[in-house]
């Protein structure tokens, strides 16, 4: 049987889901972490990286975030730890790669099979490279027990 996100990437093509993910600087006022905590390092990287005037973590990958334009929500596909290390550094704008909810909303029918943001985030990187760059990004630090 093909996994989640193949059979999620065939529902989408034939179904005619927008697949397209755009690189933006979005805001992390929508995101409220209660609960969480990054790893020391993450944080420290974060801090770092702000006190220099950077946008973001060099060589850390971006969270993968969906927008729904009719309901006017985000939700985090991928990167939920670094979303918050960001905001806890101070960060009040982030960039991220950002894709349709209402493909998201779509898909729930297979995407529930498995792990709903993760399929996601593998079903788009295979048709869309700066997802795949990212995800081979996310896959070296996890190597390296960052």
């Amino acid at each position: 049987m093909e996994s989640v996100p193949k059979r999620a990437l065939k529902a989408a093509k034939e179904r005619g889901l927008d697949l397209r993910v755009d690189p933006m600087t979005i805001s992390t006022a929508p995101y409220k972490f209660r609960c969480l905590k990054p790893k020391a390092s993450v944080l420290e990287a974060f801090e770092k990286a702000r006190e220099r005037g950077q946008e973001w973590v060099p060589g850390m990958p971006v969270p993968v975030v969906t927008y729904h334009s009719k309901r006017n929500e985000w939700e985090i596909m991928d990167g939920m730890m670094r979303i918050c290390a960001a905001i806890m550094a101070g960060y009040e704008v982030i960039p991220a790669l950002v894709a349709k909810g209402e493909t998201y909303d779509a898909l729930d029918d297979i995407l529930r099979e498995g792990y709903y943001g993760e399929d996601f985030v593998e079903m788009l990187s295979m048709v869309n490279p700066d997802v795949a760059r990212n995800c081979r990004l996310t896959d070296d630090l996890k190597l390296s027990g960052v």
